[in-house]
């Protein structure tokens, strides 16, 4: 791997910056198109907008067309389960929902590496879970007793993002690893482009005829923040370490329920304004905290 940390954290401040704002856009979009179709479009525009670059710019990348890595084929499945896991949850709860229990994708990181990797669990990753757990409880039980949706929706929301956590950190696991022999943008041209063909059959093609431009702006951004994100995170995969990335990224639903709230009080009406109470925003506050510090490698003496 390549160290230039101060690089590696700008490309995971850029991406935690547009994973802020995605769930909002991920929102709107479910309002006139099927989940399913919503995630299927934004891998194909990723995935026409980079293939476009690589023909213009690189051509000789496109040789990983020819012998992929099979690993690279189990991430894009992971990060395939993550878009619907993700678009399912904001869609059957809200933007906030969604980003605070994704928080379960760092910290699911940390467990692959005590479990898979044999890495030694340090006392201060146990309390950024423990943190995180009573994190999740308080914040879930606001939303349970008076949040944004009725409870079966709620559930179900958790539902699909639990599972879209666990794809999530089956990409990130099997990315890392991939990025210290391939250049990261080539493995994303697979990333993008085989999970076209696994969500095809789900995908309902009609949609797009007549759909309001709007609408159509919503999924051109949703495709667009696909590629810079998730191309910005590859390459801070490549310049520093999944820990310091993770602490990060984890930033994120901050972005989200601060833009929510402001949203709220301005009175938009493009999208559905969330009630968070006070016990509900100290429960986020310590989710993330508690996945900072869980994701957060001890220094050695």
């Amino acid at each position: 791997m390549e160290k230039n940390h101060k690089k590696g954290i700008l490309f995971a401040v850029f991406t935690a910056v547009l994973w802020g704002f995605l769930p909002l856009a991920l929102k709107v979009s479910t309002y006139s198109i099927a989940p399913v179709t919503v995630a299927w479009s934004r891998f194909m525009i990723a995935f026409a907008l980079l293939l476009s670059i690589f023909i213009i710019r690189y051509p000789k990348g496109l040789k990983i067309f020819i012998k992929p890595p099979v690993l690279l084929f189990i991430a894009a499945i992971g990060l395939t389960i993550n878009y619907v896991g993700a678009i399912h949850g904001v869609h059957y709860t809200s933007p906030s929902n969604m980003q605070i229990l994704m928080q379960l994708a760092p910290m699911m990181l940390v467990i692959s590496g005590i479990l898979i990797f044999k890495e030694k669990v340090s006392r201060s990753q146990v309390l950024g879970m423990l943190t995180a757990f009573i994190g999740f409880t308080l914040f879930y039980g606001d939303q349970y007793q008076g949040g944004n949706t009725n409870n079966q929706s709620l559930l179900t929301g958790m539902a699909w993002v639990f599972c879209g956590a666990l794809g999530w950190t089956l990409y990130a696991v099997l990315q890392k690893k991939l990025t210290e022999k391939h250049n990261p943008q080539e493995l994303n041209l697979i990333i993008y482009g085989f999970p076209i063909f696994l969500l095809m059959p789900l995908t309902d093609l009609d949609v797009f005829v007549g759909l309001e431009i709007n609408f159509w702006l919503v999924l051109i951004f949703l495709g667009i923040n696909t590629l810079l994100a998730y191309g910005s995170l590859s390459e801070a995969f490549r310049y520093t370490d999944a820990n310091k990335i993770g602490m990060i990224i984890t930033l994120n639903p901050i972005i989200t329920i601060f833009t929510m709230q402001l949203l709220g009080l301005a009175d938009v009406q493009w999208i559905d304004h969330e009630k968070i109470g006070l016990f509900g925003l100290l429960g986020a506050f310590m989710v993330v905290s508690g996945a900072i510090i869980a994701v957060r490698k001890p220094k050695r003496a």
